[in-house]
């Protein structure tokens, strides 16, 4: 069946209706399925002046001129995203209601949303993760079910800020303008772990009482050696081929002494981009974990 029309019907429309109506004596079915539209709006045409009724209502106070500046100055920077509506038609010296702001702008696409929250990245970060998605860009996914991703995930003890609301359209949430950027924290407890396809390592929390803080010394001694090669031994059995491990770029991972243990162990491991947390899939993990803790 054809779309049927919902706009107000022009005056020329009107009377082409009228005029298969009472003239060629087409009925109300055929002129709606001819017309594209629906049989009661054609009966009501043709029991009315063809001239259509002054639409009622007030006329739009921003017009679409007038919505392009809002958004070309809403959006021109990080700064102007975080302002709100009233301040943007301030600054273009607009006077509307705050309704008729937020309808302007949603109908260009934008609306004042949660700003998400994502790393800081550095010039020299994004270049070493350009360099790292070019340099497995023709993976498989066989080939990456072949990693053994790990990662400490931090449960933080203080409070994290509040809500940051920017304004943006779909698909723009990732822009840079449109993130809230967070930086690494201190006070948090940390706990380890490594998923690979639908299996995953031994859960270490850190004692630090008993280890201390996270050094080279104590994550060999109480993650590299007992837990991670051990799982990393009976996967690589299991695959017939020795399998990648993916550790990120912390400290206590890269120091000589664990490098030298690792290529004791003869583990194959990832030349993994600073700043990745969302490269790594036991991110999800960990996002459902933290969501049960605080359930």
């Amino acid at each position: 069946m054809p779309p049927i029309k919902t706009h107000e019907t022009s005056y020329k429309t009107r009377c082409f209706v009228q005029a298969l109506r009472l003239e060629a004596g087409w009925t109300y079915a055929q002129i709606a399925e001819n017309q594209r539209l629906g049989v009661s709006t054609v009966w009501d045409i043709c029991h009315a002046p063809a001239t259509p009724k002054k639409r009622k209502g007030r006329p739009r106070t921003i017009d679409t001129p007038k919505r392009e500046l809002l958004v070309a100055t809403a959006t021109q920077d990080a700064e102007h995203r975080q302002m709100s509506f009233r301040d943007i038609a301030d600054i273009c010296g607009i006077s509307a209601c705050d309704k008729a702001l937020r309808k302007a702008f949603a109908l260009e696409g934008y609306h004042r949303r949660k700003a998400r929250k994502k790393p800081f990245l550095t010039d020299l970060q994004r270049q070493k993760r350009l360099r790292f998605a070019l340099q497995h860009q023709h993976w498989t996914p066989e080939d990456w079910r072949r990693v053994i991703w790990t990662d400490e995930c931090y449960v933080w003890l203080s409070s994290t800020r509040g809500t940051v609301w920017i304004t943006r359209c779909a698909g723009e949430e990732y822009e840079d303008a449109c993130i809230s950027p967070k930086f690494k924290k201190r006070d948090a407890l940390m706990i380890w772990g490594g998923i690979l396809g639908g299996h995953k390592t031994p859960l270490v929390i850190w004692q630090r009482d008993d280890w201390g803080t996270i050094t080279a010394a104590s994550y060999c001694t109480n993650v590299l050696t007992p837990v991670l090669w051990p799982f990393w031994q009976q996967e690589s059995a299991r695959a017939s081929q020795p399998l990648w491990v993916m550790e990120d770029g912390a400290s206590a991972h890269r120091a000589g002494y664990t490098r030298a243990l690792q290529a004791e162990y003869a583990m194959p491991f990832f030349a993994w981009p600073p700043i990745s947390p969302d490269l790594n899939p036991i991110e999800n993990v960990w996002h459902s974990l933290k969501g049960i803790l605080e359930a």
